[in-house]
């Protein structure tokens, strides 16, 4: 009898602690510091993906990177209507520069916001261009 409550109380905190774990594992993974939110950004190159353009907008040094993100929408929208824009011009584009289609969609709305929008310089333009050019995966 007094093996089988041993067992028993065993049992209860081995899943006490093993709650106990997972609770504070919780809590810890759920706050941020403002430190841990900086170093995040500053490291998001490691989860670069040049087929996926928020990943692409998020490695480059762009301020607005909101106005960046609406401009890629609205070419994205216009290449699936087949108006304004064709994907073929934008592959053509990426081939000649030995990029991805996405890089390549990136650069036609960064130059839409220099050109069209004005709200970045022909320097930013160029090197933006540049930093697109430097990512590799």
């Amino acid at each position: 009898m007094k093996n089988k409550t041993l067992i028993y109380i065993g049992i209860v905190l081995l899943i006490v602690a093993g709650a106990a774990f997972f609770f504070f594992k919780k809590k810890n993974s759920g706050t941020s510091t403002a430190s841990d939110a900086g170093s995040a950004d500053s490291n998001s190159s490691k989860f670069l993906d040049l087929n996926d353009t928020d990943s692409i907008v998020s490695n480059l040094s762009v301020s607005d990177k909101t106005a960046l993100k609406k401009w890629i929408k609205n070419i994205k929208s216009w290449v699936k209507n087949n108006d304004k824009w064709k994907s073929s011009t934008i592959q053509q584009s990426a081939e000649s520069r030995e990029w991805t289609y996405s890089q390549a969609l990136v650069l036609s709305a960064l130059w839409q916001m220099y050109a069209t929008d004005k709200v970045i310089t022909r320097a930013q333009y160029d090197q933006y261009e540049s930093e697109l050019n430097s990512l590799k995966n």
